[in-house]
């Protein structure tokens, strides 16, 4: 088992790209702020509560955390929520959407979750009028199957309608309405949302500074924030030697590694974890990951 230090890692770039910076508007379901003593202001949608319990704090500024929704791998009719953050209020809701887009490309995912945007997929525009946000996709998820779409089409709604005033979404692909749309939108739907299950693994990561060869850090991250009790990197049977640390919001275990030149893009390593989360969930598990390369410019 390894210690980790009780400061706080800066964020590591997978753990920031979902930190978003936002779209007008405040968000939709209301819970109790959360302000840390330093002063930070952390304002939760009554969904994220409901999902993962009360918010990180931040040392400064506004946090917004609310949740997106992907589906299940094995299930794709129903989706799962994880959390967003976001940091300012500006473009809010065209920021959460693009990166619904992205979010977990080349991550392993646990096996557990789907990203349905086919490759390529880009936001083309967003507005809104009323209740009613029409969202503008480019044309590649027009050509994937019923269940494709309509995955999409759950994704995007589900997660817009926490922001005030939204109860309907229009998705457009490539300048044709998605099918399943009643009365030219969609309503959002709440029974397609499955529990959060228990705490995954997301990826393994290793981030090298620009035009270094060795990695600063190799990081573990969770689809969560977490309290760790145990955790492991190991490197052919063998604990990855360093100092551990927590990240920014507790959604990753970074590692400083004792030997960087024993990390390398790729690289299989074995992750032993048992954790915690704010709903007092545990996870627990053995999983073997190829190591992932981020870069910092």
């Amino acid at each position: 088992m390894r210690k980790l230090k009780s400061v706080l890692k800066f964020l590591s770039t997978l753990v920031a790209a979902a930190i978003l910076s936002a779209c007008p508007g405040e968000e939709k379901e209301k819970a109790p702020r959360v302000r840390a003593a330093t002063g930070g202001d952390v304002r939760a949608t009554e969904s994220y509560v409901r999902h993962f319990g009360e918010p990180p704090t931040v040392k400064q500024g506004t946090c917004y955390a609310q949740v997106g929704y992907y589906p299940l791998a094995d299930n794709p009719g129903k989706l799962r929520p994880f959390p967003l953050f976001v940091m300012n209020r500006e473009k809010r809701m065209e920021l959460v959407t693009d990166h619904l887009l992205h979010w977990g490309e080349g991550w392993d995912m646990g096996g557990v979750l789907l990203n349905p945007f086919p490759p390529g997929t880009q936001l083309v525009s967003l507005g809104q009028e009323g209740d009613l946000v029409r969202v503008e996709l480019s044309p590649e998820i027009a050509g994937g199957d019923d269940v494709q779409r309509q995955a999409v089409i759950n994704v995007i709604g589900l997660t817009l309608a926490q922001f005030e005033g939204v109860s309907r979404v229009m998705v457009i692909a490539g300048g044709e309405l998605l099918p399943n749309q009643a009365e030219k939108a969609f309503i959002p739907d709440a029974s397609v949302v499955a529990g959060p299950g228990e705490p995954l693994v997301l990826a393994v990561t290793g981030t090298w500074e620009e035009g270094r060869g060795d990695p600063e850090e190799v990081s573990v991250f969770f689809d969560r924030p977490i309290t760790v009790e145990e955790i492991d990197i190991l490197d052919n049977g063998n604990p990855l030697q360093g100092d551990y640390y927590r990240s920014v919001f507790d959604m990753a275990v970074v590692l400083h590694p004792a030997d960087p030149g024993a990390v390398t893009e790729g690289k299989p390593f074995k992750v032993v974890w048992k954790v915690t989360d704010r709903k007092g969930r545990k996870g627990k598990g053995e999983k073997i990951f190829s190591l992932k390369r981020l870069e910092h410019p």
